[in-house]
């Protein structure tokens, strides 16, 4: 930001960064950043319409060697200033770029009617695929999506939704949002699926868990919990500035995926477990890891009635013995019960990937 100044920048400048990533053998890139409106530039607008007035009166000329110079002049100032234009170029000449769409959570009272050849039919799932995965409560009525230029010309769009609960924002994450009758995968699964297998035809739904490729994701009631791979900085971070002032980066990108997204303090976070202030985009590397690692944490259903059953034990437990025991002992023992909850959580939950709800059971 002190170099290259505060945000947004031109669009040139990421146009410039995909080209250095698409010669460094990258394979995938997400574009973490909202491209939903066109940028702005005022420059831009002055000299279209000095061209579009410069025509209409090119005739008058008596020299028309100097009126087609001066028309060549301005069409090329006009597409050095048009960074749409370039961002859009680049991404269909690289061919592997991913980009962030917004939804609005609540209900809606019909489906979308889209021409077959809409960009978003195109980065849809169809109903007959997702089946009982998704969480109706969680459909969305509105999405914000790049504008045409850019959408129609990168490899697929994915959402970038957290929980509209904020309890569940930081923990879960959902692969899959119904827009008014379309089915929007996230951008990590985008993502994944065109790393594995492709899209969509590497994407299959059976009840509650959704297969990319070999792997297989694990849904509970719509959402995914996220297993984090440790606090704030868990991944490879690289300076943005750095890699376009060198025009290189380094050998470990070949074939991998790369995400592009704001890390400063004052700029989107999230609040997760193991970080109270994680960038948006690192989020977005959790769960992509877990995707092809096949580490999750589950919430099968079961277990909310695991934990019911814990707690009549302990509360039978509890009326059977500790009416007989003094302070100190009754004490010691429930300390001890506490601590067997907790124990318990912490092997399903390192060992097995399993989430027990520990509070609740041992209050």
């Amino acid at each position: 930001i002190s170099q290259l100044g505060p945000w947004p920048w031109p669009r040139q400048l990421l146009a410039e960064m995909l080209d250095i990533l698409k010669d460094s053998g990258v394979k995938l890139v997400g574009l973490d950043m909202a491209l939903d409106h066109e940028n702005p530039n005022p420059g831009l607008h002055e000299i279209r319409g000095l061209r579009e007035r410069f025509t209409e009166r090119a005739g008058l000329w008596e020299s028309a060697a100097l009126s087609d110079w001066i028309l060549e002049q301005l069409r090329e100032i006009e597409d050095r200033l048009d960074h749409d234009r370039q961002l859009a170029e680049t991404i269909k000449r690289c061919g592997n770029v991913i980009l962030a769409a917004m939804g609005t959570f609540g209900p809606y009272a019909t489906d979308l009617v889209l021409p077959a050849q809409s960009f978003l039919r195109k980065n849809a799932l169809h109903a007959s695929q997702t089946g009982e995965v998704l969480n109706r409560d969680l459909a969305v009525n509105r999405l914000s999506t790049p504008i045409s230029e850019l959408s129609t010309r990168c490899l697929g769009i994915g959402h970038l939704n957290v929980h509209p609960n904020e309890l569940m924002a930081g923990k879960t994450h959902i692969p899959l949002v119904d827009f008014r009758g379309f089915t929007i995968p996230s951008m990590p699964l985008r993502i994944v699926s065109e790393y594995l297998a492709g899209f969509p035809e590497g994407i299959a739904i059976d009840g509650q868990r959704i297969s990319v490729g070999t792997r297989t994701i694990p849904v509970s009631d719509g959402v995914v919990f996220i297993k984090f791979k440790g606090t704030g900085r868990s991944f490879p971070h690289y300076s943005f500035v750095d890699i376009l002032n060198v025009k290189k980066v380094p050998d470990v990108f070949e074939d991998k995926i790369v995400l592009i997204g704001l890390t400063a303090k004052d700029s989107g976070t999230v609040r997760t477990p193991v970080d109270p202030a994680m960038s948006g985009v690192e989020f977005i590397a959790n769960v992509i890891e877990d995707i092809i690692a096949g580490r999750y944490l589950r919430r099968p259903a079961v277990m909310a009635f695991l934990e019911i059953l814990l707690m009549g034990l302990l509360v039978l437990f509890s009326a059977l013995t500790m009416g007989q025991m003094n302070f100190f002992s009754r004490t010691t023992v429930l300390a001890m019960m506490v601590l067997t909850v907790f124990l318990m959580s912490l092997i399903l939950f390192v060992a097995f990937g399993v989430w027990l709800k520990t509070v609740y059971v041992s209050l």
